[in-house]
């Protein structure tokens, strides 16, 4: 319970930093708008459940989209609104998110 917990509090404060960012960006000056783009993450995360979480906490950050999934599960897609630094990304989402769930879920 202490985990989840934990969880879901980092994704609140992930949701409302990704909230002011995002709306930094679309107030802002029109060049900053073109770092948008999908981007790949693999994943090690297998159970339906955990992956289903996954989805949620992506999409209810302002900025991230869930695009795909593929057939074996092996690789997100993802798009993202400020994209400029891939690997910055692909860390946040193992780390932050995944490992977390690994934890939980299998």
């Amino acid at each position: 319970p202490w985990l989840l917990l934990r969880l879901a509090g980092v994704v609140l404060v992930d949701i409302i930093a990704s909230s002011v960012r995002v709306s930094l960006i679309v107030l802002g000056r029109a060049e900053r708008r073109h770092h948008s783009g999908f981007m790949d993450i693999p994943l090690e995360l297998r159970d339906p459940h955990g992956l289903a979480v996954l989805a949620a906490i992506v999409n209810s950050t302002p900025g991230t989209v869930w695009a795909e999934l593929s057939d074996d599960h092996d690789l997100l897609t993802l798009h993202v609104l400020d994209l400029r630094d891939e690997q910055a990304w692909i860390d946040l989402i193992k780390t932050r998110y995944e490992k977390p769930l690994m934890a939980i879920f299998q």
